[in-house]
This record gives C-alpha cells, sequence and structure tokens, in this order.
C-alpha cells in the first residue's frame, strides 16, 4: 500500500533528520477520513479540509464535492527557520473558468467526459498553500 511506503518514508527521515520540513501532496484517491489520508495525517497536518473551498471539497463524484487532493506538511514546516507554511492557507481553487454545470450541479470543467473531449481543465479543482521566506 502507498500509504504504508509513504508513511514508513516520513517516518525514517524524521528519524535520520529531527528538522526536516516534509510537505506531501497529490490527488492520493482517498477521502480524509479513509485509513491511508488518517495513516499519514497522524505525523503530518492536513492542510486541505472541507472548508478550504466554496463546495467543500475539490472533486465532485455522484453528486456529493470530497476531497481527493491533499497537501500535508509536517510540524516542522511551520517554524519559521528557512521557508515556512502559513497556517491555514489551505485553498482548494473554485474560479468561475475552472466550474461547469452538469445536470443542474456545479462541477470542474472537465478535460474529458465519456470519452468525449470537453474542454475544460481537469476533474479536480486546484489546490494550494501558502509558503514564506
Amino acid at each position: 500500500m502507498a500509504a504504508n511506503a509513504a508513511r514508513s518514508f516520513i517516518d525514517s527521515v524524521q528519524t535520520t533528520n529531527k528538522a526536516v520540513k516534509i510537505i506531501l501532496m497529490g490527488d492520493l484517491n482517498d477521502y480524509p477520513t479513509d485509513r491511508a489520508p488518517q495513516m499519514i495525517s497522524s505525523v503530518l497536518t492536513p492542510m486541505i479540509v472541507s472548508k478550504s473551498g466554496e463546495f467543500g471539497g475539490s472533486s465532485h463524484y455522484k453528486s456529493e464535492w470530497n476531497i481527493l487532493d491533499h497537501i500535508m506538511v509536517s510540524g516542522n514546516c511551520f517554524k519559521k527557520k528557512g521557508f515556512s507554511v502559513v497556517k491555514n492557507s489551505g485553498v482548494i481553487y473554485s474560479a468561475p473558468f475552472l466550474l461547469t454545470t452538469y445536470k443542474d450541479e456545479i462541477v470542474p470543467n472537465r478535460t474529458y467526459g465519456g470519452g468525449k473531449y470537453l474542454g475544460g481543465y481537469s476533474d479536480h479543482l486546484p489546490v494550494s498553500i501558502d509558503l514564506q521566506w
């Protein structure tokens, strides 16, 4: 399981370097309440949460918005030495051009749907955090 590998890597790096700053991000294909993100969030702080965006998620599936796109950071990322992560800065970006209406619901403006080119950007909304130096 990828989460086990990620957790092992995080643990080994943190054991070797107590001051290390770790940022893990990507489409984990898991919701925040699923086992894999929970395993990682026990050592890294989730930055993308439902209140990070207008719709409560970065992807839309079966009439529900969900978070599949994660950014998690180690506690050292909040320390001001070198770069640092701005607390509570996680954002799900939902500009109008990234959205469309499908079956009376607002959804991400996909590039493809059902094998057909739709001309949109992605089936997920982008996520970000603020860093400072």
